[in-house]
């Protein structure tokens, strides 16, 4: 995002790349229910956000930043959903 913000759009594109697939290998496989789905929908943009990168599009870092904004608030309801036992008072 540093990058995106600094017009380093190129290395952007490269981090953003390396970053979603992480996302997928790693995060996607171990979340459930509702932050999954998020997820899945984070990972869908994928492809246009790179493509927003890679066109130099002036929009493109805001919708990067918009973008992680949303993955950590699906991590952080993740954390909160892991936390949360079923029946417990």
């Amino acid at each position: 995002m540093i990058e995106a913000q600094s017009g380093r759009l190129e290395v952007a594109r490269q981090h953003a790349s390396e970053f979603y697939t992480g996302l997928r290998r790693r995060l996607l496989p171990v979340l459930n229910g509702a932050p999954q789905e998020d997820m899945r929908t984070m990972l869908a943009e994928r492809d246009s956000i790179i493509t927003s990168l890679a066109r130099n599009d002036p929009a493109s870092p805001g919708t990067l930043t918009g973008m992680l904004v949303r993955l950590r608030e699906t991590v952080h309801r993740a954390a909160l959903d892991s936390l949360i036992v079923p029946g417990a008072p």
